[in-house]
């Protein structure tokens, strides 16, 4: 047995199974692996709009969590910039939402959720 089409949100696998039937039962133990993404965020200072920070604050450090809801299972991430940028990677296909948990030194807490897709 082999898939020949993979729902939505979900990577068409190519492994191929071996099916023996014994009288009227048959089964298969395959798991459905999604679609994962790479998400980077670059955090900007409010004022300037630049990735760049003011005086002697930082943009490094800032604590974030991403969210992952896909087909009834939510995913949690957490990560920290380096520099203005937070990667998270492997993150399922879905609605994602990122929110800052600590804002870097230098800068007071951002107050709702940076983004949502």
């Amino acid at each position: 047995m082999k898939e020949i089409s993979a729902p939505a949100g979900y990577k068409l696998s190519d492994e191929a199974f071996t099916i023996t039937v014994k009288g009227a039962d048959a089964s298969v133990n395959a798991t459905d692996q999604p679609i994962t993404v790479k998400l980077t965020i670059v955090k900007q200072d409010s004022e300037t709009l630049e990735a760049t920070p003011q005086g002697r604050a930082s943009l490094d450090g800032a604590t974030h969590e991403a969210t992952c809801t896909y087909n009834g299972t939510t995913k949690t991430v957490e990560g920290t910039t380096e520099g203005p940028q937070i990667v998270f990677d492997g993150i399922p296909l879905g609605k994602i939402t990122v929110k800052e948990t600590s804002a870097p030194e230098g800068y007071p807490p951002t107050p709702r959720p940076m983004c949502s897709r």
